[in-house]
């Protein structure tokens, strides 16, 4: 999977009230293609959350985990990857390397919360 560069200057994205279609089409051509990248890096990684919450509910089957995410949105999804984890941490016996997976996990789900609310921005914003 690619990584999206981020630009590091902030640059407004014409998300201002006007006329409709007064979008110049170098503008378009341009945030069109960034949006369509994020989008499919977007899908990428709900796929391969589903996949980490399948493989926990059961390594024996996906039908089980199918099932229960089905008509989970992703925000449900986060939640539910991170009770499983928290419940697998949990038999960590070793306070130091539990603290340190705690810690991991609790800066994974943050990342995801965080991608999930851009990603929400970014379908629902006014480009025009």
């Amino acid at each position: 999977m690619t990584k999206i560069v981020l630009e590091s200057d902030i640059e407004l994205l014409e998300q201002f009230g006007r006329p409709f279609g007064n979008l110049t089409p170098a503008k378009e051509k341009k945030y069109s293609h960034a949006i369509g990248s994020f989008f499919i890096s977007f899908s990428y990684l709900e796929t391969a959350l589903d996949h980490l919450i399948i493989t926990i509910i059961s390594d024996r089957s996906d039908e089980p985990g199918y099932r229960i995410i089905k008509y989970l949105r992703f925000r449900n999804k986060i939640n539910l990857a991170r009770d499983e984890y928290t419940q697998l941490i949990s038999f960590v016996r070793d306070k130091r390397r539990k603290k340190g997976f705690q810690t991991k996990l609790k800066k994974v789900t943050k990342s995801l919360e965080d991608i999930s609310e851009f990603r929400n921005k970014m379908a629902h914003a006014n480009w025009e």
